[in-house]
């Protein structure tokens, strides 16, 4: 298992904010929350769905993990692409 610091747009490491690398999967986690979980094997990508959007700050850094906006997350949770579960 890895983890790491995100970093910003500068290139700096963001305090409390972690890409955790299982093997299996890469998860995202803000704080002491695990906000997503991109499968390898299958590349689903799973939100919790209480702390997706938590505050404004989880949701950039989560943005900024899965390299794509919030209407193209919404857009991936309607097609079923991107799929609510418990990750807490």
């Amino acid at each position: 298992m890895k983890v790491t610091n995100l970093r910003s747009s500068k290139g700096n490491k963001v305090p409390n904010q972690y890409s955790i690398d299982t093997g299996k999967s890469i998860l995202f986690q803000s704080y002491d929350n695990i906000i997503a979980e991109v499968q390898f094997w299958n590349g689903i990508i799973y939100l919790d769905p209480v702390y997706y959007n938590y505050s404004k700050t989880t949701s950039k850094y989560l943005y900024m993990f899965l390299n794509m906006s919030k209407k193209e997350i919404q857009n991936e949770l309607k097609s079923g692409k991107i799929q609510f579960k418990n990750l807490n």
